[in-house]
């Protein structure tokens, strides 16, 4: 996980929760 920025960690983090809520990931 280098070089990502804090934005980006923030938005991978957002996916991987929306993904195990629902099963998939959102549309983006």
């Amino acid at each position: 996980m280098k070089g990502l920025t804090r934005r980006q960690e923030e938005i991978l983090k957002f996916i991987e929760e929306y993904y195990e809520k629902n099963g998939f990931p959102p549309s983006i």
